[in-house]
């Protein structure tokens, strides 16, 4: 199957596959106006999902929290997915499952008697890094935008509403980083922008407590570090902690395992990704096109087997 051009890529919108430059919502939908809503994505490898379970079993979670219906049972949307990547041809991609509460007639902020959606969005893999940046690693910052509080809306739903990761990218930019790192309300590391954080000193990992998503790619690089003798421990972790550090590492779905290797202009470690990241990412890349840990996507696995 044959992939197609990022113009020509088609996208589920309400249970219909349309081109990109066909896929419209309405300016009065709650995802558009308010950010009512929830996402998911998705890592597809050699026509494999990564973890795909995990992910659906977060969107539904992150849908419970937020009193929001799912346009579809479980196994429908999980199927709406699969036939999405398919449909594209794609056997190396991102995908971004986005649920909204719907739209209304008005700009209202009105939560009831609307109809919950689904789009769904395939996009190709792509590199992280430019080409050349890989051996350098990301420059990053410790914004003074602070992280949501849990008390105003859990870390733990994975909505729509970015402002508050978008406003500390902006800051961190404006530093001359490339990413941001952002703090709680008592001056504890969190997250960085878009990731999960992990300090390592040694054998020992330490990623946040509290105040956090709850990374599906955070969990599966802990259980391939805890396969390769290192000790995974959730702790309060402070700026100090990141600055001392032996290496500090992002995790994230569309990222994977990233190494942090300046952090306020200060190097990391030695300045240059270290061993542990070497590991890390190595056996990270193999477990996601490990069949043991994906749904294979109809059609693509087996043109796979077939070159």
């Amino acid at each position: 199957m044959a992939a197609r051009a990022n113009d020509d890529l088609l996208i589920l919108l309400d249970g219909a596959l349309v081109p990109t430059q066909d896929a419209k919502v309405s300016v009065f939908d709650h995802a558009f106006l308010y950010g009512d809503g929830i996402f998911e994505t998705f890592r597809v490898a050699d026509g494999l999902v990564f973890r795909m379970e995990p992910h659906l079993d977060r969107l539904e979670r992150s849908a419970a929290a937020i009193a929001l219906a799912l346009p579809l049972p479980r196994a429908e949307l999980r199927q709406a997915i699969l036939e999405t990547v398919a449909a594209n041809g794609l056997r190396d991609c991102y995908v971004k499952s986005i649920v909204s509460r719907g739209a209304g007639t008005e700009p209202l902020l009105e939560h009831t008697g609307l109809t919950s959606r689904l789009v769904v969005i395939v996009r190709p893999s792509m590199p992280f890094f430019a080409e050349g940046e890989n051996a350098r690693g990301l420059s990053t910052a410790i914004v003074s935008t602070r992280k949501t509080p849990a008390a105003a809306l859990d870390p733990r739903i994975k909505s729509l509403n970015y402002l508050n990761v978008i406003k500390s990218r902006i800051e961190a930019r404006g530093m001359g980083a490339q990413e941001s790192i952002l703090l709680d309300d008592r001056g504890r590391v969190v997250e960085a922008a878009f990731y999960n954080i992990v300090v390592v000193n040694g054998r020992d990992l330490r990623t946040p407590r509290e105040g956090c998503l709850h990374g599906i790619t955070l969990e599966a690089v802990s259980d391939i570090a805890q396969e390769h003798g290192f000790q995974v421990h959730r702790d309060n972790l402070y700026p100090y902690d990141l600055e001392t550090a032996d290496e500090v590492l992002f995790t994230s779905t569309a990222g994977g395992v990233i190494p942090v290797t300046a952090i306020d202009g200060r190097t990391v470690g030695g300045g240059t990704p270290g061993p542990v990241f070497g590991v890390l990412s190595t056996a990270y890349e193999r477990a996601l096109r490990d069949p043991a840990n994906g749904a294979p996507v109809p059609g693509l696995r087996e043109a796979l087997a077939e070159v």
